[in-house]
């Protein structure tokens, strides 16, 4: 991988709470995402192995609504006095706590999957699509990048040509793409963002999960052809969906017998709204699916119940 510019620190996390890209230089530093609100103790590790103590933050930047991106808002916000900023319809979600929007009815659950305390008190500055901010001592273009989510933000630095992905562009893939909330458009969505990103001449992008990505024109690639087989075939849209949504989940419960996994996984709106497209009962669907999890080794068991294998939290 190209190397980052001085200044500029690539934080990966694990799979459950977002990665960071810290922003030095300049003003103050700059924090993009704040991962989940359970794992705020490492998050502030890793904003001291990277030379940053939480309290000497100046600006916060949200990508997007998701709430492993902004579980640890509220806590750094208040420790350091920072400023906060995110996309304008972010804050929209933000300011009308639309849960729906923000999937937290999804996995249901305040306390285990999200804390709406942790949402950022107060908008300080909203970022347009088109316009530049100042981060650090970098200058970031904002780009529109909806398709995982409707509101979502990138941010791409042109002298360096690093692109901020956020959940838009990981490796080969995007975060998940959930029909049922925003819309059978998500696919097409996703694909125009592909195209933004083609024209930017990246050659490194930063995701909100998984390693940095050096080959950018081979995850677009890639990606495209994930999106258009999902057009294609909606069902395998639905299925990946299903499968991500009980992965995820898994995580937040681990360790946990099989029966009140089995029961909380089937109980959830995902399982609900995705079970009728797929032709199955939530309660099957959810067997079905985790048994070829557990066939795959994503999932495993242990004498205190499941678990995600082999997947960084």
């Amino acid at each position: 991988m190209p190397p980052l510019p001085p200044g500029l620190h690539f934080l990966e996390r694990g799979w459950f709470s977002a990665n960071h890209v810290l922003l030095t230089g300049g003003e103050g530093p700059a924090l993009v995402d704040t991962g989940h609100f359970r794992d705020l103790e490492a998050t502030e590790a890793a904003l001291r192995s990277a030379g940053v103590h939480p309290e000497e933050l100046q600006v916060i930047v949200n990508t997007h609504c998701h709430a492993d991106h902004w579980g640890g808002d509220r806590h750094l916000l208040e420790r350091s006095g920072a400023d906060f900023a995110c996309g304008e319809d972010t804050a929209d979600l933000f300011t009308r706590r639309d849960l729906r929007a923000m999937w937290l009815d999804y996995f249901g659950g305040e306390g285990r999957y999200y804390d709406l305390d942790q949402l950022p008190p107060k908008i300080h500055r909203t970022f347009t699509p088109g316009e530049t901010v100042e981060l650090g001592a970098f200058r970031f273009e904002v780009l529109a990048a909806p398709g995982h989510a409707p509101d979502s933000i990138a941010l791409f630095e042109r002298e360096h040509a690093v692109l901020i992905s956020a959940d838009a562009l990981m490796e080969g893939d995007c975060g998940v793409l959930n029909v049922a909330v925003h819309g059978e458009g998500v696919v097409e969505q996703a694909l125009d963002t592909v195209a933004r990103f083609r024209g930017l001449g990246a050659t490194v992008a930063l995701p909100g999960h998984g390693p940095p990505i050096a080959d950018v024109d081979g995850s677009l690639d890639a990606l495209e052809r994930r999106l258009l087989e999902f057009q294609r075939r909606p069902d395998k849209l639905a299925r990946h969906l299903v499968a991500r949504c009980i992965v995820t989940s898994l995580m937040a419960m681990q360790p946990m017998a099989r029966g009140p996994v089995l029961d909380a996984l089937a109980a959830g709106q995902w399982a609900r709204d995705y079970a009728p497209r797929l032709g199955f009962e939530p309660g099957a669907l959810v067997s079905r699916t985790l048994a070829e999890l557990e066939g795959r080794g994503v999932v495993g068991e242990d004498a205190d119940g499941l678990l995600v294998a082999h997947v960084r939290r």
